[in-house]
């Protein structure tokens, strides 16, 4: 109660929610504190609360944005970083709008601090009003800030809803020391077209298991002590089957999604993944190929 009778003596026309938000603690942009700051030495030399806020502003807003200001503090922010962005209007209203309900995210941070910031907030936009945006966009958040090198997210291009999941797997590379598996090949072959490789290393076989969507890249230290052994399917460079062996049995064959071989469409998948147990012996525990 004191701190909000203190900060609306020192701001007595700005929106109630200057007052109800520990903006310290509150924030993305981390030189708010201190714009806030400067902002409340203004107004307490009789500036009004919207000038001394524009004064700091990057840009003069209009007078659709001042009106935002007085409605809501946080668009102060959103401004800040829109505009940074991009001159366009239209565009600028639209990020303004989309990243204003998550400026309470503190771990969203290094978001407008990297070097593809348009991306990130071009991500909220998608998912504000989706079902699910809240948990899609805090794990996002959270998997940014969990990954030790920064630079390995912005060095490649990511589509907006592609986000979640890249982020994710460079999250698990980073926990996961690459290890090698020692593969000895002999499972390997080219029959019609479609070729069956191994995965050489731990992140070989992550990269898989996110291809595929499914849960191969637990099964590191499985692979790495002989206890099975993964083979992927592929079609010009392009996993189509995963199939896990055990001392020539074939333990799963799974299509993308872990859907059974025998349920895919394609007879020329089919055709290939029996053949190829013909010319290795393999035999099917799976239940994944015939019925």
């Amino acid at each position: 109660m004191l701190r909000r009778l203190i900060l609306k003596t020192y701001a007595p026309d700005a929106p109630l929610n200057v007052v109800d938000t520990k903006l310290r603690n509150n924030t993305i942009m981390p030189h708010t504190w201190e714009t806030y700051r400067a902002v409340f030495y203004d107004t307490q030399k009789g500036k009004s609360y919207i000038d001394a806020v524009e004064d700091k502003l990057v840009k003069q807003p209009s007078k659709a944005k001042r009106v935002a200001i007085m409605r809501d503090a946080r668009y102060i922010e959103a401004i800040h970083i829109a505009e940074g962005l991009t001159d366009n209007k239209d565009y600028q209203d639209a990020l303004m709008e989309a990243i204003r309900p998550y400026l309470g995210m503190e771990y969203l941070a290094d978001y407008v601090a990297n070097k593809s910031p348009r991306n990130a907030l071009q991500f909220l936009a998608r998912y504000e009003y989706q079902r699910e945006a809240w948990r899609m966009i805090a794990d996002t958040a959270r998997s940014y800030e969990d990954i030790i090198d920064k630079e390995a997210v912005w060095r490649q291009k990511i589509k907006p809803a592609d986000m979640h999941d890249v982020l994710a797997k460079i999250v698990r590379k980073e926990r996961d020391k690459d290890i090698p598996l020692n593969p000895d090949g002999e499972l390997e072959a080219h029959i019609n077209g479609y070729d069956f490789i191994m995965p050489k290393t731990s992140h070989e076989l992550i990269d898989l298991g996110e291809a595929m969507r499914n849960c191969v890249g637990s099964y590191k230290k499985r692979v790495a002590q002989g206890k099975c052994a993964i083979v992927a399917c592929t079609k010009d460079g392009k996993p189509v089957v995963c199939i896990e062996i055990q001392h020539g049995l074939i333990m799963q064959a799974k299509l993308f999604d872990n859907k059974s071989v025998r349920s895919s469409a394609s007879e020329e998948v089919k055709s290939a993944i029996y053949q190829y147990m013909d010319v290795k012996g393999l035999r099917d525990m799976s239940g994944d190929l015939r019925s």
